[in-house]
């Protein structure tokens, strides 16, 4: 059994009744479904940090010194 799997065992207990399982990948803890336009733009955003991952990379930075700038770039990206 896979570890998302077990967290969404988990939700359903710890929601009882009120979690609602809409039968898709992406939903929030209480098993409501997000709106398309969301799921949307965390999927563009993850392409675009790989896209600079990617971009770094080749231009020959070290991974020690990609984590470290990624790491700031996406906890204030992740803050909105």
């Amino acid at each position: 059994m896979s570890s998302r799997t077990r967290e969404r065992g988990g939700n359903r207990l710890h929601w009882d009744e009120a979690y609602q399982d809409p039968g898709r990948v992406f939903t929030y803890q209480g098993g409501t479904a997000p709106k398309p336009p969301y799921v949307s733009q965390c999927c563009e955003l993850l392409i675009e940090r790989y896209g600079k991952l990617r971009q770094r990379h080749a231009e020959g930075w070290t991974a020690e010194r990609i984590a470290s700038s990624t790491g700031r770039q996406w906890r204030r990206s992740g803050s909105r």
